[in-house]
This record gives structure tokens, C-alpha cells and sequence, in this order.
């Protein structure tokens, strides 16, 4: 008994498991997008959404960038399907090209409606230029593109500045994740995502079904309107999800390490409107190399996907936490070795989708894994 209580020590994973009653299986994985040699000028395949839409396929979407590896290049939105739980995917489709826009779209937000049956996906154009842009497809600002037959078929880009010009040229980044429709009170029905800006984390949210959209109150960074440095308070890409209660919970990159090197995490009791600061934590638990996360919900069970590493985007990891988010004692190693951005999404009840960036960003790879 003694030897088998140390065993489980020594591996780190086997008491968390027992407590936690849940078996982590990884029971298929597949290469999605591979940067290398992927033709249409592709240099490089960046930031993965995962969604399951209300029909049951699986969306998987991608910013492939053109030329150039930076975030300030043309790209694409890419898009793949799995009708069969993520077991098969179609081939890649382009939904969106920014065509040779030096500084062109930035991925951005999928966002459900499940009372219209629309889908909405924003991006970001020409957010790395200071001052206006120089396109001559479009001017700045923050966009989105619907669908109304689960991605099969998608709008043209709008401006969300045409639905409110308070936001018309918004040099907002969304996501990159998804959002989510609020099932509970207060603000049942509220279409919400979460990005930053320079200076703030901020949310855009909708009342009206994608009608109108609005800003909620900032997240700001601390020093205010001051050069940053190690150690400062700098929210940055966040992923929200609601919780049973109604409350909204976001884990947010910690860009200049404040506190610790690890994530940021905040609460919402309003629906989003704020994120005040006496809800927010520097969580020790979840080492983070500063990086984007994302989350899933399953039953009572909040999961979250990051590289677990203080320094360096390696060894992709899925912890949990049983009392939604306070504490995080349980985690699984998915992947050793490079893995930067990810996003999780529940396919059923025991399984749960994992798009990740592995290998340098050579590869977005797709695992599913059973909880039980």
C-alpha cells in the first residue's frame, strides 16, 4: 500500500484523478492544418477555434497568414467540418481573404446564436497600423460575417461600426476563442465575446440578436497610459464562459506577468459588463508562459487547456477545477513538447474537442478526449 500511495505521488496525476473522479483517454487526434508546404502562399496556420454547432458538427477555424509569419500580415479564415464528432473533417475551406492587405485580418470570435440559428465569426483589420488604414478593401475597424445554415454558407463582412457608429473604426482585437449566449439570468440571451485592446481588456456584447453591438466597461491596465514592464497588470486575450449560476467567468493572459508567472482569471455578476478588479486573481496554480487559453463547462467540471510552463509555450495541458475556477488541483499532460494556442469545446457528454498549435506552429492538431 505504502509503495502504491509513493507511485502515485512520483506520477503526479494518479491521486488528482482519484479525487477527482475523472479518466482523462485521448481516443483520436489528427493533423488539421500543416504550415509547412500548405500552398495559397501559406507560410503559417495560427489561432485554432473549435465550436460545435447546434446541428452537432464540429467547426474548426484558423487564420492561415500569407508571406509572412506576423501577426501583422494578410491572411486568410480557414475553416474545416466534422459531422461524425471529430473523427472525420472535410477539406479545408477559405471563407475569408484579405487578398495582399499588408496588415489584414486578425481571428477573432465565434460567437452562437441559439434563438436565431446564426453563427458569427469576427475578426479584426488592420489593428498592427496606428492610425487609419490603408486598404482598399475596407476600412479599420472590427467585423463579422453570419451564418444562418451552420457555416455552410457565410454573409459578406459587416462593420459592427454599421450597427452602432460609436464603434466604427475600433481598434479592438477579438478573441481569439469564441463567445458565448448567456442560457441564464441576469441578461439571458446576451451574445458576448471578450478581446484587448492597447490598454484594456474589453468585451463586445449584443442584446438585439447581432443588431446592435456595444462595448462593455474596460479592464485597464495598471500603470495607465504608461510604458509597461515586467511585473505591470496587463489583461490580454481572454476566453469567457458562463457558469451555472449566471456568473461569467474568464481566464485572461497575463502579458506582463503580474504577480506570478501564470494566468489571469476574472468574475462577472452583471453579464459581462465589468470585470471589476476586486474579482480578479493572479491564480499561482496555473503556470502560464503568457499565452492564450481557452475553457469548457462540462456538467459541474471547468476544464481549461494552456501550456503548463512558466517560461516557454510547451507541454499542453488540461487542468480542472470542481468548485468553478477557485481552486485548480487536477491536470493532465495532452502533449510534450512546443504547443501554443488552443480552444476546447464539449462534443458530448464524456467527450471533449482539443485544436491546439504544436510543433513550433507547424501544426494545428485536433485530439479528442473522453473524460470517463
Amino acid at each position: 500500500m505504502k509503495s502504491l500511495i509513493f507511485q502515485c505521488y512520483a506520477l503526479a496525476f494518479c491521486l488528482s484523478h482519484a479525487v477527482a473522479a475523472i479518466s482523462i483517454n485521448i481516443t483520436h487526434r489528427q493533423e488539421m492544418f500543416k504550415s509547412r508546404n500548405a500552398g495559397h502562399h501559406i507560410v503559417k496556420y495560427r489561432t485554432p477555434i473549435l465550436v460545435k454547432v447546434p446541428n452537432g458538427d464540429l467547426l474548426a477555424f484558423s487564420a492561415p497568414r500569407k508571406y509572412t509569419g506576423a501577426d501583422a500580415s494578410p491572411k486568410y479564415i480557414a475553416q474545416r467540418r466534422s459531422t461524425d464528432g471529430g473523427l472525420h473533417w472535410n477539406l479545408t475551406e477559405f471563407i475569408e481573404d484579405d487578398h495582399h492587405v499588408k496588415d489584414g485580418l486578425s481571428l477573432g470570435l465565434v460567437i452562437i446564436d441559439y434563438d436565431t440559428n446564426t453563427t458569427y465569426i469576427l475578426f479584426g483589420y488592420c489593428l498592427h497600423t496606428v492610425g487609419n488604414c490603408t486598404s482598399p478593401f475596407r476600412p479599420k475597424g472590427v467585423y463579422y460575417k453570419k451564418s444562418t445554415d451552420w457555416g455552410y454558407t457565410w454573409s459578406a463582412p459587416i462593420n459592427v461600426g454599421n450597427t452602432n457608429p460609436a464603434l466604427m473604426g475600433l481598434a479592438w482585437a477579438p478573441g481569439p476563442g469564441f463567445g458565448i449566449q448567456k442560457k441564464y439570468a441576469p441578461n439571458k440571451g446576451r451574445l458576448i465575446g471578450c478581446g484587448h485592446m492597447s490598454l484594456a481588456m474589453k468585451c463586445l456584447y449584443s442584446d438585439d440578436h447581432g443588431e446592435t453591438w456595444h462595448l462593455n466597461n474596460p479592464l485597464y491596465v495598471i500603470p495607465y497610459k504608461q510604458s509597461r514592464t515586467a511585473g505591470d497588470f496587463k489583461p490580454d486575450e481572454t476566453q469567457i464562459i458562463e457558469l451555472n449560476n449566471g456568473n461569467i467567468f474568464a481566464t485572461i493572459r497575463n502579458q506582463e506577468r503580474f504577480h506570478c508567472h501564470c494566468r489571469l482569471q476574472g468574475l462577472s455578476v452583471d453579464g459581462g459588463i465589468t470585470f471589476p478588479i476586486q474579482n480578479v486573481t493572479a491564480e499561482g496554480s496555473l503556470l502560464d508562459p503568457s499565452v492564450f487559453a481557452s475553457l469548457a463547462l462540462v456538467n459541474d467540471t471547468l476544464f481549461l487547456s494552456h501550456p503548463y510552463n512558466s517560461e516557454k509555450r510547451v507541454d499542453m495541458t488540461l487542468q480542472w477545477s470542481l468548485d468553478y475556477g477557485k481552486t485548480w488541483p487536477h491536470r493532465f499532460q495532452v502533449f510534450n513538447g512546443s504547443s501554443e494556442y488552443s480552444s476546447l469545446t464539449q462534443i458530448d457528454e464524456n467527450n471533449l474537442g482539443l485544436l491546439f498549435e504544436r510543433s513550433d506552429y507547424e501544426f494545428i492538431e485536433f485530439y479528442k478526449i473522453r473524460l470517463n
